[in-house]
């Protein structure tokens, strides 16, 4: 049913619309003059804030001026008294902190530069600062002639051609990079510096590849003593070359390298996106590498990477034993993770207590005898009786007739480590001492290099012999 609404709520529903109309016109008129007002305000504040920014850059730029300004007055300050005895000490201090933060000037040049010689355990701080002096015709001239003149300390004068390089680039000190490679009498540290710096320049391939081959036929004796001057003439070598053959010509050189620091390098040579050798191009050399079999793997590079043998790699290189096999778990067999534990807390102990070595050698020998016996002499009973049961034997005099002795005396030095009180003699027993360590391991080089010879060229020999 419709009802018409009274005249009254007519108008008042006309007179609350068009209300509601000049409001609205009100709102937006004042909301469009305070976005007006807003706007305005946010140029004049990035006008403002531009402002600000050039006048704080101002600032630093003033603050860093009149930093380097104390720098240079604290420097000089201190130079002057170097040769002061109750304030020396304090000035070389000063100094020092001051060469790792002052930026080239000339006021400073001339007494940087006699810092060389008159403070050289301060080496790296002098050099890294005379660095900084870029093409600074003074400063070549007076690192040239301390390089010509100075002779007491390689290691200074290979900072110096360091600087010397950073002033006046690579180009220019070639030639002395060049005869400092070529004296096999100096020291391998500016050697490494002097390549690193020459491998800065193209052309230099065939001469690295050179001088690597020569120093592994000088390093034969003493493989570490020069590894990182090797490793960086073959890292420097390979650097220029893309060719398959000339690449795996250096891989050759690296894997046959006898120092794992170069044997890590071709891990790392191997995984450049230009290099084009694979590790299965290098299987000929597995053997020799084989301690890096599992980081090998883990990297994805190769599965056919051999196990590495803990067991084999140190008796081969600790001892000086010659193995013909390279992965020693089926000789050892259900003892082999034991005695790599036992093998690798002597390698540990052996620099820091004789006495710990002893014993923890004695339970990898242990262990080495009984896999011994089960694997040449498998009919051979009571293996678990103890150690002297085991170096008794006649069958043992009979196949290590070299090193039975020695054995047996290592079976003597551990007994006085784990008994000190002897029970026969009730007399105490002495320490193990470190000469008596070294030359326990002089014996068992014979020794290990008998049984291991004895034990991986044999086949399993069925025998009764034996003592009780």
């Amino acid at each position: 049913m419709y009802v018409n609404k009274p005249p009254t709520e007519n108008t008042n529903s006309q007179i609350g619309l068009s209300a509601n109309k000049e409001n609205l016109k009100l709102n937006l008129s004042t909301n469009k003059g305070n976005l007006e007002f807003n706007i305005n305000d946010l140029e004049k504040n990035e006008e403002i804030g531009m402002y600000s920014s050039n006048d704080n850059l101002d600032i630093d730029k003033n603050t860093s001026r009149n930093l380097q300004k104390q720098l240079r007055e604290k420097f000089l300050e201190a130079f002057a008294l170097l040769d002061n005895r109750d304030r020396g000490k304090e000035a070389e201090s000063n100094i020092t902190f001051c060469l790792y933060r002052i930026k080239p000037h000339e006021s400073i040049r001339e007494p940087l530069l006699t810092l060389l010689s008159r403070l050289p355990w301060r080496s790296e701080a002098v050099c890294s600062c005379l660095g900084r002096f870029r093409n600074d015709s003074a400063v070549v001239l007076g690192l040239k002639n301390f390089i010509k003149e100075h002779d007491v300390y390689s290691w200074h004068r290979a900072n110096s051609l360091e600087a010397l390089y950073q002033v006046s680039g690579a180009k220019n000190v070639a030639f002395i990079c060049r005869d400092w490679l070529a004296d096999i009498q100096l020291d391998w540290h500016a050697r490494m510096i002097a390549t690193r710096i020459l491998a800065k320049l193209p052309g230099q391939h065939a001469y690295f590849m050179e001088c690597l081959q020569r120093e592994q036929h000088t390093s034969d004796n003493d493989p570490e003593a020069t590894a990182l001057l090797r490793q960086e003439l073959a890292y420097g070598a390979f650097q220029e070359i893309e060719s398959y053959h000339k690449q795996l010509a250096i891989f050759r050189l690296i894997c046959k390298d006898k120092s794992p620091v170069l044997h890590r390098l071709a891990v790392y040579l191997v995984q450049e996106l230009k290099c084009k050798v694979t590790w299965d191009d290098l299987k000929p050399y597995y053997q020799g590498m084989s301690n890096l079999s599992d980081l090998v793997r883990d990297l994805g590079l190769s599965q056919d990477a051999p196990k590495h043998c803990f067991i084999f790699q140190t008796i081969s290189n600790m001892y000086g034993v010659s193995l013909s096999q390279s992965d020693l778990r089926l000789f050892y067999g259900m003892h082999y993770d034991r005695a790599v534990d036992k093998l690798r807390e002597s390698v540990s102990n052996y620099h820091q207590s004789p006495s710990e070595y002893i014993r923890t050698f004695h339970q990898f020998a242990h262990l080495t005898l009984i896999a011994f016996y089960e694997y040449v002499f498998p009919s051979e009973s009571g293996l678990h009786d103890g150690y002297a049961a085991l170096t008794d034997r006649k069958v043992l005099t009979h196949t290590l007739p070299n090193g039975l002795d020695t054995w047996k005396e290592l079976g003597s030095m551990r007994n006085r480590v784990d008994h000190p009180v002897d029970k026969k003699t009730k007399s105490h027993s002495k320490k193990i001492t470190v000469e008596e360590a070294e030359f326990l391991l002089k014996r068992l080089e014979v020794a290990l290099q008998e049984i291991f010879s004895f034990w991986l060229n044999s086949s399993s020999i069925t025998t009764t012999v034996s003592i009780p």
